[in-house]
């Protein structure tokens, strides 16, 4: 696949998946990679451990190929890199760190959850406060101070059983998870620069949920370099793991990391075979479209059967021909 190094990436992110990118880069001489990345998201510490890793492997720098979902850690990984290269399906979703639940076995909750709550009830807050301040102060003819003070009293007593609900512990965690982001994302930056001023504040607070879809169009407000693939990635690249995508969408595939230099080689040796007559007994110099080496080099033999079929078929061609005029 040319000077490029091609790593495709279906999984979590997480340690194992940073483990295997880092045995592909130490064994990789090639000054470029593509990362083609479908991903829920998962560790944020790996997605900057893989992001810096492929800066530090590939010293041309590294472009994402995204043919389907890249949330989360993923969309991490994607601020280290020099290009981002975006399918008509292809989406980021918010710098949004997956912590585990507190009351439930191995489910995970969104780190906006809880400041997204805050945003609501302060919102809310002022809405009653407002509105009582209004029809106490209008509508009962009293003073402003007396209106100021019903209104408080009555935003307390309907909102504070809701706050007393927040674990201030739990608030602080997920504050430093979404620092933790912030400042991944900063250093990852920092290399090529791919992110726009205040980007790296939008992906953290300015979307309202995990899955939140950022197609390729807000894109290119938030990222420097993005792009559709071109015709070569389309026919090369997209079109041969086009199956493997689908499958890890539906849940019906397991983890895969790997260097794909190799698959996408071969799927494309198995459709030329495919696209190719029958050569069986044939020599290489009695197709002109099938080029061998030196002529008369066997292309394709095929079985036994095969070729005593064609030599009876030729030896009964052979003896319908009329004698020669000396016979």
């Amino acid at each position: 696949m040319g000077d490029i190094d091609y790593i495709l990436y279906m999984a979590d992110i997480s340690r194992s998946g940073y483990d295997r990118i880092t045995e592909i880069g130490k064994s990789s001489n090639k000054k470029k990679a593509c990362l083609i990345l479908v991903t829920p998201g998962g560790d944020p510490d790996a997605g900057y451990r893989i992001g810096r890793a492929l800066q530090h492997y590939y010293e041309d720098g590294f472009s994402v190929l995204i043919p389907s979902y890249c949330k989360s850690a993923g969309t991490l990984i994607c601020i280290g890199a020099n290009e981002l290269i975006v399918d008509d399906k292809g989406e980021l979703g918010p710098l949004d760190i997956q912590l585990n639940k507190s009351s439930e076995l191995g489910e995970k909750t969104s780190g906006l959850d809880l400041p997204q709550a805050f945003e609501a009830l302060k919102t809310e807050a002022v809405k009653i406060f407002r509105e009582t301040l209004i029809d106490v102060r209008m509508g009962g003819r009293v003073s402003t101070k007396l209106a100021a003070e019903v209104a408080t009293n009555l935003t307390s007593n309907l909102l504070s059983p809701i706050y007393s609900q927040i674990d201030p512990i739990r608030m602080g965690e997920i504050q430093r998870a979404n620092f933790i982001a912030y400042e991944y994302g900063k250093r990852l930056n920092e290399k090529y620069k791919i992110l726009k001023s205040n980007a790296l504040g939008k992906l953290l607070l300015s979307y309202s949920s995990h899955g939140f879809v950022i197609d390729r169009k807000e894109l290119k407000e938030l990222f420097k370099n993005v792009r559709k693939p071109n015709t070569h990635e389309e026919i090369k690249i997209l079109t041969k793991i086009q199956d493997l995508v689908i499958a890890f969408e539906n849940g019906n595939d397991h983890n895969l990391v790997m260097n794909a230099n190799l698959f996408l080689e071969n799927t494309e040796n198995e459709q030329q075979n495919a696209d190719l007559p029958s050569t069986s007994g044939l020599q290489a110099n009695d197709n002109p479209e099938c080029g061998g080496e030196n002529p008369g080099e066997q292309i394709d033999s095929g079985s036994s059967e095969i070729e005593a079929e064609y030599d009876s078929s030729r030896s009964d061609q052979e003896s319908e021909l009329p004698q020669a005029a000396n016979e």
